[in-house]
């Protein structure tokens, strides 16, 4: 394939991706109530929940994201009562990262009400391949940040 043509293939998959992200924000945006949090606070959450305890830069690392920036949007988690910090039981001078019953409460609710949003909008076989789709391109995507 020229390479004008996958420029412009990789263009309109970008912009599709994007469409598709920006879609997927609106349609979510009820499952986080009045409280003002983003998708990328509760993608945090679901993280926590599925991982349990983690570092502020191991998030930071996952979400690709500075470890400031990481510990500012903590920190508003913190203030709500979402997640809260429990001294790591190998070295106390670190922190980990875990959820509180609030937070859990928080990623319990999203859950029911993404899955009765996501089935009333895709079947089962089509979220089974969108979820397929999503971890092979992650897998493509790090296998290309390390092969750098």
């Amino acid at each position: 394939m020229k390479k004008s043509s996958e420029a412009n293939l990789l263009g309109i998959s970008l912009l599709q991706m994007n469409k598709l992200q920006n879609r997927i924000n609106r349609m979510n945006s009820n499952y986080v109530g009045d409280t003002g949090a983003t998708m990328l606070v509760l993608s945090i959450l679901f993280y926590l929940y599925q991982n349990g305890r983690s570092s502020n830069a191991h998030l930071a690392t996952e979400f690709g994201m500075a470890n400031s920036s990481m510990s500012r949007t903590i920190g508003r988690l913190i203030r709500i009562n979402w997640v809260k910090t429990v001294p790591d039981a190998k070295d106390r001078r670190r922190a980990k990262l875990s959820l509180t019953k609030k937070g859990k409460d928080k990623v319990l609710d999203a859950s029911i009400k993404m899955k009765k949003n996501l089935h009333s909008v895709f079947t089962d076989a089509d979220l089974d391949a969108l979820i397929e789709g999503f971890k092979t391109l992650k897998e493509q995507i790090n296998q290309q940040i390390h092969e750098k």
